[in-house]
C-alpha cells in the first residue's frame, strides 16, 4: 500500500495584488511517497476552500498533470481567479496521484491554511523564484539575488532585502520572540564570521550593541546611555545620563545630567603647563634657607654646598615636553644646577631635564631645558622632584642674594582631562 503525505513548508510565498492576479499564488510544499521524498511526475488538483473541513470551493480549481517533483519539493503557481478571493482565511485542498496513473486521486489532509495576512510579495514581475525548503525555513537566491517587499526595485545597487509601505506614520518591520527571556536581535556577518549584532535585552529592558564579540553600547529605558568607548568628531549633546565603561572621545560633550566614564579621552593630545614658585622649595637637609622674601627667589643661607628640593604633581600618564627655570645668578664664580628628575620608588634617580646657570648679571634669568625624549609620568614606578644645587651658596638674606630659584614652569601633554 502506497502512503502519501504533503508536509506543508511555505504555502503562500506571494499573494499578488489585483493587477497581478493573472500570475496567481506561489505555492511550495513537500511530498513524501512511501515514507521517502517523492521524485518524478505527479498529477495534482488544487481547490480553494472556505473551511478547513467541508465548506465549499470558490474560484477556479487548478489541475496540474505530470507535474515535476524534485527530492520531495513541489512548487507551483496557482491561479484561483484573483487576489479578491483572499479577503478572509482560505484553505487549499490538494489531491494527488502518480503521473503514470489513471486511477483515483488521494486527498491530502489536513487542508493548508492561506491566511489573509498582508501580502508578502507584490512585484508585478514575480514569476517563479526558486524558493527551497531548508531547516528551519526557506532559501532563495545564488548570492546576488534580492527580495523586496511591496516594491520590485532596490533602493540602490547594493540593496539585497527591502521593505516598503505607502502608509503614513510608522511603517517598518519587527523581530519578535514569544518568551519573556527572548532576545530579538539583528546581526551582521563578514566572510561567515559574526562581525556585529544588536539586540533587545528584556531582562534589563535595554538595547545592546556588540562589535567583534565585544559589548560597546547599552541604551536603557531609564534615560541612561552606557558605552565602553564613545568617539565622535562632532558634539555630544544629551538630556540623559551618559555612562561609559571606557573612553569618551568627542569635540565637545554637553549633558543636562551626569556624564560618567572610567576614562574620558581627547581626540588629540592637549598641551598643559604648571608653575612651581620659589616658596615651594625646601632644603634637602637642615640647612637654613629663605623663600619668598624680597625678589621672591628661594636660596640657602649657607656658605658652601647644598640643595633645595620641591615635589612636583602632574597627572598620571602626562608626557613632559620641557622645563623652564627662572633663576638668579649674580656671582662671577658660582653657579646653580637646576633639574627635574624622576625618583624611583627604590631610590634611583633619572634626570628628565636640567640646566646650569652661566651668567653673572643682575636680574631674573630664563633657562629652558627640553625633555628628550618626552618623559611619561608613571606614579606606579616613580615620583617627580625639582632639585636646585650649588657648591657655592653664599650666606646672607634672600634680598639681593646672588644665587636663587624664582620659579619653574613645566610644559606637558595629556590625552584625557586632568
Amino acid at each position: 500500500m502506497r502512503c502519501l503525505s504533503l508536509a506543508f513548508v511555505a504555502l503562500v510565498l506571494g499573494l499578488l495584488s489585483p493587477d497581478a492576479s493573472a500570475q496567481g499564488t506561489l505555492y511550495q510544499g513537500r511530498l513524501d511517497w512511501n515514507g521517502q521524498p517523492a521524485n518524478g511526475a505527479f498529477d495534482f488538483i488544487f481547490n480553494l476552500q472556505t473551511q478547513p473541513v467541508g465548506g465549499g470551493s470558490i474560484g477556479n480549481g487548478v489541475t496540474l498533470d505530470d507535474w515535476p517533483v524534485d527530492d520531495g519539493v513541489v512548487t507551483a503557481l496557482l491561479n484561483f481567479g484573483g487576489a479578491s478571493l483572499f479577503t478572509a482565511d482560505r484553505w487549499i485542498s490538494i489531491q494527488v496521484r502518480e503521473g503514470s496513473s489513471d486511477g483515483a486521486y488521494t486527498e491530502l489532509l489536513p487542508r493548508q491554511l492561506v491566511s489573509r495576512t498582508p501580502r508578502a510579495f507584490v512585484a508585478d514581475r514575480l514569476s517563479f523564484p526558486s524558493w527551497m525548503s531548508v531547516t528551519p525555513g526557506l532559501s532563495y537566491g545564488s548570492g546576488l539575488d534580492g527580495a523586496y517587499i511591496n516594491r520590485d526595485t532596490p533602493i540602490n545597487s547594493s540593496e539585497r532585502f527591502g521593505v516598503h509601505s505607502d502608509g503614513t506614520g510608522f511603517q517598518g518591520m519587527y523581530v519578535s520572540t514569544s518568551s519573556p527571556d527572548g532576545a530579538p536581535y539583528y546581526g551582521y556577518s563578514v566572510e561567515g564570521a559574526i562581525s556585529a549584532y544588536h539586540y533587545y535585552n528584556n531582562v534589563w529592558r535595554d538595547f545592546r550593541l556588540f562589535v567583534n564579540t565585544g559589548e560597546v553600547l547599552i541604551v536603557r529605558d531609564t534615560s541612561t546611555f552606557i558605552a565602553n568607548r564613545v568617539t565622535v568628531d562632532a558634539d555630544i549633546t544629551s538630556t540623559a545620563n551618559i555612562l561609559a565603561n571606557g573612553a569618551v572621545s568627542a569635540t565637545d560633550v554637553s549633558a543636562t545630567n551626569a556624564v560618567t566614564s572610567e576614562v574620558f579621552a581627547y581626540t588629540e593630545k592637549q598641551r598643559r603647563r604648571i608653575a612651581i614658585s620659589g616658596a615651594a622649595f625646601r632644603p634637602a637637609d637642615e640647612s637654613p634657607y629663605t623663600a619668598g622674601v624680597g625678589n621672591g627667589d628661594a636660596t640657602l643661607n649657607i656658605s658652601g654646598s647644598g640643595r633645595l628640593i620641591a615635589p612636583v604633581y602632574l597627572p598620571d600618564g602626562a608626557e613632559i615636553i620641557d622645563v623652564t627655570f627662572y633663576h638668579v645668578d649674580e656671582t662671577p664664580t658660582s653657579s646653580i644646577s637646576m633639574r627635574l628628575a624622576a625618583v624611583d620608588h627604590l631610590g634611583g634617580l633619572l634626570s628628565i631635564a636640567e640646566r646650569d646657570s652661566v651668567t653673572s648679571t643682575p636680574g631674573i634669568k630664563i633657562s629652558n631645558a627640553a625633555a628628550v625624549p618626552p618623559f611619561v609620568v608613571d606614579y606606579g614606578s616613580h615620583a617627580l622632584q625639582l632639585t636646585i644645587f650649588s657648591a657655592d651658596w653664599e650666606s646672607g638674606p634672600a634680598t639681593g642674594s646672588p644665587l636663587g630659584i624664582q620659579s619653574v614652569v613645566i610644559q606637558y601633554d595629556v590625552a584625557s582631562p586632568d
